[in-house]
């Protein structure tokens, strides 16, 4: 999870973006998606303590709209693009999006360093080991 100097999840999308990647043809927005982007938007401008839980509660809203825990992700604005459970992912501090781009549980390690741009087996016998 990205974060700015003050501790806050920092979005990697912008606004056009965001609408973009949810949009429906011929499908008009909910009440709570509208409430949604606004908050969405409000956070990418000014990311503060406030907007953040605003948006946390914006997401949990439209989340219950469109079911139970196991059903929302499956919603049609949220297949395609994954658009929602990254927003969840970012916002809700459940760490990088590997896991929302369908990455195995058991490679997360090594793409933690592929990220860092180390080997984890160099970085075991290198920098843990003093001898």
């Amino acid at each position: 999870m990205a974060a700015d100097h003050n501790g806050l999840p920092r979005l990697k999308f912008t606004f056009d973006q965001w609408l973009r990647t949810n949009s429906r043809a011929m499908h008009v927005r909910s009440a709570n998606l509208k409430a949604l982007d606004i908050l969405v938007d409000a956070y990418i401008r000014t990311p503060s303590p406030n907007n953040l839980r605003f948006l946390r509660r914006a997401l949990q809203r439209w989340k219950q709209e469109h079911g139970a825990e196991s059903e929302w992700p499956a919603s049609k604005r949220n297949a395609e693009n994954r658009s929602f459970e990254r927003l969840d992912a970012e916002i809700n501090g459940k760490g990088d999006t590997d896991s929302v781009l369908a990455t195995p549980d058991f490679m997360a390690p090594a793409i933690v360093n592929a990220q860092l741009g180390e080997s984890s087996r160099f970085h075991q016998i290198h920098f843990t080991n003093p001898s």
